[in-house]
Protein backbone atom coordinates (compact mmCIF):
# COMPACT_ATOMS: atom_id res chain seq x y z
CA UNK A 1 0.00 0.00 0.00
CA UNK A 2 2.83 2.49 0.54
CA UNK A 3 4.03 1.92 -3.24
CA UNK A 4 0.71 4.49 -4.32
CA UNK A 5 1.89 6.70 -1.63
CA UNK A 6 5.43 6.60 -2.85
CA UNK A 7 4.80 7.11 -6.49
CA UNK A 8 2.53 10.11 -5.53
CA UNK A 9 5.00 11.56 -3.52
CA UNK A 10 7.62 11.38 -6.27
CA UNK A 11 5.24 12.56 -8.79
CA UNK A 12 4.40 15.56 -6.57
CA UNK A 13 8.44 16.80 -5.74
CA UNK A 14 8.92 16.17 -9.35
CA UNK A 15 5.93 18.58 -9.75
CA UNK A 16 6.73 20.87 -7.06
CA UNK A 17 10.74 21.03 -8.70
CA UNK A 18 9.53 21.95 -11.87
CA UNK A 19 7.21 25.21 -10.00
CA UNK A 20 9.87 26.39 -8.41
CA UNK A 21 12.43 26.02 -11.43
CA UNK A 22 9.29 28.07 -13.38
CA UNK A 23 9.75 30.38 -10.63
CA UNK A 24 13.46 30.82 -10.39
CA UNK A 25 13.19 31.69 -14.06
CA UNK A 26 10.48 34.17 -13.70
CA UNK A 27 12.39 35.93 -10.64
CA UNK A 28 15.32 36.22 -12.52
CA UNK A 29 13.77 37.68 -15.67
CA UNK A 30 12.42 40.25 -13.01
CA UNK A 31 15.47 40.99 -11.34
CA UNK A 32 17.16 41.40 -14.27
CA UNK A 33 14.15 43.51 -16.01
CA UNK A 34 14.61 45.81 -12.81
CA UNK A 35 18.47 46.18 -13.11
CA UNK A 36 17.93 47.10 -16.49
CA UNK A 37 15.34 49.92 -15.66
CA UNK A 38 17.03 51.53 -12.91
CA UNK A 39 20.22 51.25 -15.30
CA UNK A 40 17.99 53.62 -18.09
CA UNK A 41 16.50 55.47 -14.99
CA UNK A 42 20.40 56.95 -14.16
CA UNK A 43 20.60 57.37 -17.80
CA UNK A 44 17.76 59.08 -17.97
CA UNK A 45 18.58 61.13 -15.32
CA UNK A 46 22.05 62.24 -16.29
CA UNK A 47 20.81 62.87 -19.65
CA UNK A 48 17.93 65.44 -17.64
CA UNK A 49 20.74 67.56 -15.90
CA UNK A 50 22.52 67.41 -19.06
CA UNK A 51 19.38 69.36 -21.06
CA UNK A 52 18.66 71.31 -17.87
CA UNK A 53 22.44 72.68 -17.74
CA UNK A 54 21.78 73.51 -21.38
CA UNK A 55 18.54 74.90 -21.11
CA UNK A 56 20.28 77.55 -18.33
CA UNK A 57 22.93 78.13 -20.65
CA UNK A 58 20.72 78.92 -23.71
CA UNK A 59 18.79 81.27 -21.76
CA UNK A 60 21.71 83.14 -21.12
CA UNK A 61 22.54 83.66 -24.33
CA UNK A 62 19.67 84.64 -25.10
CA UNK A 63 19.38 87.29 -22.40
CA UNK A 64 22.88 88.24 -23.95
CA UNK A 65 21.12 88.15 -27.86
CA UNK A 66 18.52 90.54 -26.26
CA UNK A 67 20.55 93.05 -25.02
CA UNK A 68 22.89 92.86 -28.27
CA UNK A 69 19.96 93.63 -30.26
CA UNK A 70 18.74 96.48 -28.50
CA UNK A 71 21.67 97.97 -28.57
CA UNK A 72 21.81 97.33 -32.27
CA UNK A 73 18.09 99.27 -32.72
CA UNK A 74 19.63 101.86 -30.32
CA UNK A 75 22.43 102.71 -32.70
CA UNK A 76 20.03 102.41 -35.23
CA UNK A 77 17.99 104.86 -34.50
CA UNK A 78 20.95 107.23 -33.75
CA UNK A 79 22.25 107.09 -37.36
CA UNK A 80 18.68 107.04 -38.99
CA UNK A 81 18.75 110.10 -37.24
CA UNK A 82 22.24 111.50 -38.23
CA UNK A 83 21.41 110.67 -41.99
CA UNK A 84 17.76 111.85 -41.62
CA UNK A 85 19.31 115.49 -41.08
CA UNK A 86 17.56 118.44 -41.85
CA UNK A 87 16.07 121.86 -39.29
CA UNK A 88 15.46 119.87 -35.98
CA UNK A 89 18.22 116.36 -36.38
CA UNK A 90 20.23 117.94 -33.86
CA UNK A 91 17.50 118.18 -31.50
CA UNK A 92 16.28 114.69 -31.82
CA UNK A 93 19.97 112.92 -31.94
CA UNK A 94 20.61 111.88 -27.94
CA UNK A 95 23.17 113.99 -26.88
CA UNK A 96 26.80 112.66 -26.77
CA UNK A 97 27.91 111.86 -22.91
CA UNK A 98 30.46 114.32 -22.15
CA UNK A 99 33.33 113.32 -20.39
CA UNK A 100 35.61 114.92 -18.00
CA UNK A 101 34.19 119.13 -18.08
CA UNK A 102 36.72 121.02 -15.98
CA UNK A 103 35.75 124.61 -15.13
CA UNK A 104 38.37 126.80 -14.46
CA UNK A 105 38.08 130.09 -12.68
CA UNK A 106 38.71 133.19 -14.78
CA UNK A 107 41.66 135.14 -13.75
CA UNK A 108 41.25 138.10 -11.29
CA UNK A 109 40.61 141.40 -12.84
CA UNK A 110 41.86 144.01 -10.95
CA UNK A 111 40.27 147.80 -11.67
CA UNK A 112 42.21 150.66 -11.71
CA UNK A 113 41.04 153.36 -9.57
CA UNK A 114 39.43 156.07 -10.96
CA UNK A 115 41.57 158.22 -9.64
CA UNK A 116 44.61 157.40 -11.63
Amino acid sequence: MSEPFDKLKKSLHEVLEVANDKIDKRMKAAFEFVDKLRAEELAVNDDLEMVRDERLALEDQCRELEGEIARVKQLRSELEAKQQGGLFAACMARPKPVEDVVVEPEPDVHLLPEDA
